[in-house]
Order: C-alpha cells, then sequence, then structure tokens
C-alpha cells in the first residue's frame, strides 16, 4: 500500500487490512517503509554523527558496496556521515558478543 505522509501508521493498518487475514492472528510485523531509505538515498537528512570503536571510524566509507567500481579506487564517493563527525571511543565486543573492553562512559 502507498506510504501515508501524514502518519505513516495508516499506511501500515491499510495494509493490514488488504491481507484479508484477521489482526488478532498476527504473531509478528515486519514493517519497512520506503520513507527513510529515499531520504538516505536524496541525502534528505538531518545534520548526523556516528560514535564507533576506537579504529572502525572509516569502516562505512571503505566497504565493497560505497566503492564507486568494485575493483578499483577510482570515482567519487561522499559519505552520508562526514568523518569530522564520526567519533571514536575506546571499546571492544567481540563477535561473541563478550566485551573484551568495557566502554569507557567518560570518554563517551
Amino acid at each position: 500500500t502507498p506510504t501515508t505522509v501524514d502518519n505513516q501508521a495508516f499506511g501500515v493498518v491499510s495494509a493490514l487490512d488488504a491481507t484479508g487475514f484477521p489482526i488478532r492472528g498476527i504473531d509478528l510485523i515486519v514493517h519497512g517503509t520506503t520513507t527513510t531509505t529515499n531520504a538516505v538515498l536524496e541525502r534528505r537528512l538531518a545534520k548526523t554523527g556516528m560514535i564507533t570503536t576506537r579504529g572502525f571510524r572509516d569502516v562505512i566509507e571503505l566497504g565493497r558496496r560505497t566503492r564507486p567500481q568494485a575493483y578499483g579506487m577510482t570515482g567519487s564517493f561522499v559519505p552520508i556521515i562526514p568523518r569530522n563527525l564520526r567519533l571514536e571511543v575506546s571499546e571492544r565486543v567481540e563477535a561473541s558478543g563478550a566485551v573484551r573492553i568495557p566502554l569507557d562512559e567518560a570518554e563517551m
């Protein structure tokens, strides 16, 4: 169903109604809209910063999908969050979820 700009909940309810399935029979709803995706792609976002683990400040800029060409660093790329707004803190969480270095809240 179309996104309802004034209140996005109306579009969600419309989609649920369109299924004909009784709402009481729903166990899980996974919802997404194009509103945020479009805002990101069109760069119509509020000024945004990012706090990340020390040493990972540039990861969002270095990923394979952000390169203009998969096998070369030619072309141009403008990150959504500029480097000067990407800050680092000392902390480390392992892939298992175990905390190796706890977040230094004072540094945060």
